[in-house]
């Protein structure tokens, strides 16, 4: 990372501080699981140009990043606030933002057209709360994972916020992200969910070798994961979730994770 994009960075982030009311601005109504258009103007080494999006409910935990920073897209957390800085004018992606009430807000981040200004502050207006909560959520543990699981997998019951994971390379979207390829296996990220109280995650995962194999489910954890279930699984033994691939299937796997 070079010098003068650190120095412009705190720069932006002590205009943060200091206050908007100088900034113009505009407000969009956000409704769980609904695309919020978000359009930047382009940074460019010489110049840079940010857009600020500020969130209703609460400080911001993450947004998973399947981008180049560098060359793309920067994104700075600050409290309930992002500041973005968009780089390549090609980039047109979902961007998921989840803040620690348990909500997803995806926003559709492109380049804003010639000509045409970007408000250096989006405001997201959370919808009115009618205090009815999700009378679909467990409130047990056990109870609030299955319930998950069954809700990615297309059953009834509760309602679940989702979106798209994609990425960009050589100036087209893509869908999905890779996160493991070896000669033998490939796991992909392929969509994202959000609970009332969990993530869940849906990968597809291919197996490359010539002959039929024999997985233990338990073996495709990862840290933070509380469950996990592989379409096609036969659970014989309830001690022992395992299932078989064909060569060169591929089938899906659905994590539950904090």
């Amino acid at each position: 990372m070079s010098g003068p994009w650190r120095v412009r960075r705190a720069i932006v982030a002590a205009w943060l501080l200091s206050g908007w009311s100088a900034c113009p601005a505009v407000t969009v109504d956000w409704t769980p699981g609904a695309s919020i258009d978000c359009a930047l103007p382009l940074s460019t080494p010489s110049a840079v140009a940010t857009r600020t999006v500020v969130f209703p409910n609460g400080a911001i935990t993450d947004v998973p990043a399947f981008w180049d920073a560098d060359t793309q897209l920067y994104i700075k957390i600050i409290r309930n606030t992002l500041v973005l800085q968009l780089r390549d004018p090609r980039f047109s992606a979902s961007v998921q933002v989840f803040d620690d009430k348990g909500d997803l807000f995806l926003l559709s981040v492109h380049a804003a057209g010639d000509g045409v200004p970007a408000d250096a502050v989006l405001q997201v207006r959370a919808p009115v709360a009618t205090g009815a909560g999700d009378a679909a959520a467990p409130a047990d543990a056990d109870g609030a994972i299955t319930a998950m699981m069954a809700a990615m997998l297309g059953g009834a019951g509760m309602a679940l916020n989702s979106a798209a994971v994609t990425r960009v390379e050589d100036g087209t979207v893509k869908r999905g992200r890779h996160l493991f390829s070896d000669p033998t296996l490939s796991l992909d990220l392929d969509t994202v969910y959000q609970g009332a109280r969990l993530r869940g995650y849906r990968c597809a995962l291919t197996y490359h070798g010539a002959h039929p194999v024999r997985f233990n489910a338990q073996r495709l954890w990862f840290p933070g994961a509380l469950a996990v279930y592989a379409s096609g699984q036969v659970l014989a033994d309830p001690n022992d979730p395992a299932f078989q691939m064909q060569p060169r299937q591929t089938i899906l796997l659905y994590y539950v994770a904090q």
